[in-house]
């Protein structure tokens, strides 16, 4: 067997092995865990759509010379 395709072998047996490994590890079940955070009525307001929303002056057409 020539040399150069021996190591394209061991090349390519080594990236289906790495690729075998994260496949399976993405098998595995996630680690669960619940986290508990409170927090205050205040803090579940809406914005007001002025807030969200740009100015007015946002929504003028552009004018370009010529057109």
């Amino acid at each position: 067997m020539n040399a150069r395709r021996r190591v394209r072998l061991v090349l390519a047996l080594l990236i289906l092995l790495i690729s075998l490994a994260f496949l399976l590890w993405g098998f595995l079940p996630s680690v669960r865990e619940r986290r508990i955070q409170r927090f205050e009525p205040g803090e579940l307001q809406v914005p007001t759509p002025a807030a969200v929303l740009p100015g007015p002056a946002a929504w003028l057409p552009v004018l370009r010379p010529g057109s």
